[in-house]
């Protein structure tokens, strides 16, 4: 791809990332941007002499291109219509020029622990190897380095624009419904977190979980069927590990050390009789359940005060009904607390405007041995940055609490 013109729309993360991968490689390119781009990022590249635009996307611009990256945010189906053969995912780029091994996994829920998990183990077997991708590290910020592999998170966004990706090993952990504020309907959804394994080479590579119902609704091909459990993360792990050649001590070993991704049912405070978690990860409700379905197994002392909210996506909330023996309440906040109270009207409920009033709420519903979860079932971009500025709040007030 040395020696084309690229497109990079977007200014966020992985715009951002692109632009500092082509400035290093002395790739020619430009950024257009439909929000407004912040002042250090147009001084760097005013100070490179590239050119760049906010606002708006000129057709021009996208002519001038030979292919067109795009920000995991942006569908390509949207574009004009000519500019739509010529764009590639920031997965499509950093491929091209990764000279190691790609494992990519994705799946609506368990994608980051899996992810930081097989790295770790990867990493005590001796490879040089990390994990990036949706995790946070976009894939092109790596795909300089001498590695013996990469672990990429990739999601539906990515995969959705995405028509080269290849990975050497890809894993799908689990589907249910989600994003469908963005995606055509679940079929959509469905089909992007699939579409790597087309063009997969051998179904050796493709490891998928038979406990999950919709992956193999849409996909009933030959793979590396593993079970999932109770603990698909783990499960994924040993089936790619043993796949590469790993021994099971060494799995078991590594596993052992490993600590999970912060906030994800992350222990915050124990205190005045409450223990206080915070998965503040959990932006869609099946990772709830799950997260609800772990403590059920564990045996609260005991109950769950839940607080849950922020942006929907147009999603269901009804299955924590399934959990209704271990809740004592349901604390709302938010645009999509309102809904999500309504929706559970079964299990006793408040709607409190944002997390520091349901914070508040919760501590006086909560009863000594109780247990109150930061598990939002929603996206948090409605009041916050991300998924782990919300969690950060949520640990302060823990501590201010424990401290009163």
């Amino acid at each position: 791809m040395v020696g084309n013109r690229f497109l990079v729309l977007g200014s966020g993360v992985t715009g951002k990332s692109v632009s500092e991968f082509f400035l290093k490689k002395g790739i020619e390119f430009r950024v257009s941007s439909l929000s407004k781009i912040d002042s250090e990022f147009k001084e760097k590249l005013s100070a490179q002499g590239i050119s760049f635009e906010e606002g708006k996307h000129s057709s021009d611009w996208f002519e001038w291109a030979d292919y067109i990256v795009l920000s995991p945010s942006v569908r390509k189906d949207r574009l004009p219509q000519g500019a739509q053969s010529r764009c590639i995912s920031e997965l499509d780029l950093a491929q091209e020029f990764f000279p190691g091994k790609v494992i990519a996994i994705t799946g609506t829920n368990g994608k980051t622990t899996t992810v930081s998990m097989l790295a770790h183990v990867l990493s005590n077997a001796g490879m040089q190897v990390m994990a990036c991708g949706n995790i946070g590290l976009p894939f092109i910020s790596v795909a300089s380095r001498d590695l013996d592999a990469v672990v990429v998170e990739v999601s539906s966004f990515q995969l959705f624009n995405s028509s080269r990706f290849r990975p050497d090993l890809f894993a799908v952990l689990n589907i249910t419904p989600d994003h469908l504020d963005w995606h055509n309907g679940l079929d959509e959804y469905a089909l992007s977190k699939l579409s790597p394994i087309k063009r997969i080479s051998s179904s050796h590579q493709v490891f998928l979980n038979q406990d999950s119902p919709l992956i193999s609704t849409y996909y009933s091909g030959s793979a590396n069927w593993f079970k999932g459990g109770e603990n698909e993360n783990e499960a994924c792990v040993y089936a790619m590990c043993e796949a590469i050649g790993i021994k099971r001590e060494l799995i078991e070993t590594a596993i052992k050390t490993f600590s999970p991704p912060h906030h994800r049912i992350s222990f915050v405070g124990r205190g005045k009789g409450l223990v206080f978690l915070n998965d503040s990860k959990a932006t869609n409700p099946a990772s709830t359940f799950w997260a609800l379905r772990r403590l059920s197994i564990r045996g609260v002392e005991g109950k769950v005060v839940l607080l849950c909210g922020g942006k929907g996506k147009g999603l269901e909330y009804s299955g924590i009904l399934n959990y209704k023996d271990i809740l004592k309440g349901i604390v709302g906040f938010g645009q999509e607390g309102p809904k999500i109270v309504s929706q559970l009207s079964d299990i006793p409920g408040w709607v409190e405007s944002d997390l520091d009033h349901a914070f508040n709420m919760a501590v006086q519903i909560a009863e000594p041995g109780d247990v109150v979860l930061l598990s939002p079932m929603c996206a948090s971009f409605d009041q916050y940055t991300n998924y782990k500025e919300r969690g950060e709040h949520f640990e302060k007030l823990v501590l201010s609490f424990l401290r009163s």
